[in-house]
């Protein structure tokens, strides 16, 4: 089953309309709409937070409907998201790799400066699509779900 049939089965199982899904997460009914009927909508468009208020409405595991493994979180349920430095994580990834700013943000066709913002604001992943986010693990040779918190 994929994602968007995984996430219009479970709505439905828990009897709830696309409209009252939608507003619960925050996101408009036309971008609901999209994910329950496009299979790449929900890791490329939406972002990763809006996607995790779309999976705790729906009571679904994150890591287990993109079929990562389990979350940072999942394995450490005591581990709050504040006590898991993401934007430490990938700076001392990409200097364990000796990777430049420039280099990481080149490979993932991004502007210069946005490896730089990533390193320094710890929200700024969250405004990113799942899909960026598994790119940019990849590249830093981590697990996605180290980033996905």
């Amino acid at each position: 089953m994929n994602i968007p049939d995984k996430i219009r089965a479970r709505r439905t199982e828990l009897g709830l309309s696309d409209l009252e899904v939608a507003q619960l997460a925050g996101i408009s009914i036309h971008q609901y709409a999209d994910v329950e009927q496009h299979a790449d909508e929900f890791t490329s468009v939406l972002t990763s937070l809006e996607a995790k208020q779309l999976c705790e409405v729906l009571h679904l595991n994150l890591a287990e409907l993109i079929g990562v493994g389990p979350l940072v979180t999942d394995l450490s349920p005591h581990l709050s998201d504040q006590q898991i430095d993401r934007n430490l994580l990938i700076s001392k990834r990409r200097e364990e790799l000796r990777i430049s700013q420039h280099d990481l943000a080149e490979s993932l066709g991004f502007e210069d400066g946005v490896i730089d913002q990533i390193e320094r604001d710890p929200n700024y992943l969250n405004n990113w699509p799942i899909e960026l986010i598994i790119s940019l693990a990849n590249e830093l040779n981590l697990l996605p779900q180290t980033l996905l918190i």
